[in-house]
């Protein structure tokens, strides 16, 4: 097995660090803009992106719907 160098391990922890935090933040159900900016970017280059704010308003009202709709 070879050793990694000081900064490749720097990296590779930096790395998992950034991982394990993306997956906390989507098992909360926060969603990441970051990554839904580079998505639009590269797959849909003409479309607008929206701001944070309307980013996050929208991907909480499909989480949790508009209002309470429970009947009881």
């Amino acid at each position: 097995m070879r050793k990694l160098g000081y900064e490749a391990s720097r990296n590779v922890i930096a790395l998992m660090f950034e991982r394990v935090q993306q997956s906390a933040r989507l098992m909360c159900g926060l969603p990441d803009y970051d990554v839904y900016v580079a998505h639009v970017k590269s797959r849909h280059p003409g479309q607008a992106i929206p701001s944070y704010e309307a980013f996050f308003r929208e991907r909480m009202e499909a989480r949790y719907g508009r209002g309470m709709s429970r009947c009881c």
